[in-house]
C-alpha cells in the first residue's frame, strides 16, 4: 500500500450527531474532512457548511481496491465518466484498455494513459 496526500476541507452537517457515509465521505459526530469536489457537492446538494480557508494535507491510502478518485486529477465528474464506462477502482483502471476506455468514457486518451500508468504502479498490499 502506498500513500499520497490530498487537500481536504472540514465539512459540517446540520446535525452534530450524524455519523455515517454520504457521497464517499465518512462523518463522525457531524463533521468530516472531504476533498474540494466532495465538499462542493455536499455544500450545494445538502447545504452542509464548509470551512474553505481550512485546507490541510490529508494522507490517503492508495491500494488497488481504492477508488480512482484518490488519483491526482480525477474529480467527481471524471470519476462518474469512468464509472459509467465500468471502471471504479484503481485495479480496474490498471487492467483497462485505455483506447477503448477513452471511447466509452469520452475522456482524453493522453490523460487516461497517465492515470492508467499511475494505476499500474500502485503496489499490491
Amino acid at each position: 500500500m502506498s500513500e499520497q496526500t490530498v487537500k481536504t476541507y472540514e465539512v459540517s452537517t446540520p446535525s452534530t450527531h450524524f455519523t455515517g457515509e454520504r457521497y464517499g465521505v465518512e462523518f463522525r459526530d457531524g463533521t468530516a474532512r472531504a476533498t474540494k469536489e466532495q465538499a462542493q457537492y455536499l455544500e450545494e446538494a445538502f447545504g452542509y457548511t464548509v470551512e474553505w480557508g481550512d485546507a490541510e494535507e490529508t494522507p490517503v491510502a492508495v491500494t488497488p481496491e481504492a477508488s480512482v478518485r484518490v488519483l491526482d486529477g480525477i474529480g467527481a465528474a471524471t470519476a462518474k465518466k469512468l464509472e459509467d464506462a465500468g471502471v471504479v477502482t484503481i485495479a480496474a483502471l490498471a487492467a483497462a484498455d485505455v483506447a477503448e476506455l477513452s471511447q466509452k468514457s469520452g475522456l482524453p486518451l493522453d490523460k487516461l494513459t497517465l492515470w492508467h500508468e499511475t494505476a499500474k504502479n500502485v503496489p499490491v498490499a
